[in-house]
């Protein structure tokens, strides 16, 4: 229910609909609903975004983090002492806003141990990609041109 949201977090949310209508799960989803999920991000400071002084939506990204490899199929898993990083969605338009995303994480977070990534296609075992934090950041600054400032 909308009303039980702050209504900063509404806002935002709202400014970033878009972005988060391309994630098909979220494309159908309530905004009701969509709220109750995101605040389960927002709630445990694993959610990044960008928003112009425009408000116009540039970029989102949303983290799962866990001490166990077998917690990555636990939606609810969440251990800030852990050692894995679950990306959950990165929406973003430009390198730019790619690298700000992960710098806001970094710096609230640390680096981790293994960054997992959702990216459409699983490896052989049916696995997310899964990267070092060194190859991680050498995939981030590859695909931010180079702006990271965690690197």
């Amino acid at each position: 229910m909308k009303d039980q949201h702050h209504p900063n977090f509404l806002k935002i949310i709202n400014t970033l609909k878009p972005l988060l209508r391309t994630h098909p799960p979220l494309a159908v989803m309530r905004f009701d609903d969509l709220c109750d999920w995101m605040s389960w991000y927002w709630n445990r400071g694993t959610m990044s975004w960008v928003i112009t002084d425009a408000e116009e939506p540039l970029g989102v990204c949303l983290i799962r983090l866990f001490r166990k490899i077998e917690q990555f199929t636990d939606p609810n898993a969440h251990d800030p002492c852990g050692e894995f990083c679950m990306i959950e969605l990165l929406v973003s338009g430009d390198p730019i806003t790619t690298g700000q995303l992960c710098d806001s994480l970094v710096d609230f977070w640390g680096p981790q141990k293994i960054v997992m990534w959702e990216r459409g296609t699983r490896t052989e075992n049916g696995c997310p990609r899964m990267f070092r934090w060194d190859q991680f950041m050498k995939l981030a600054r590859r695909i931010s041109y180079g702006i990271i400032q965690n690197a």
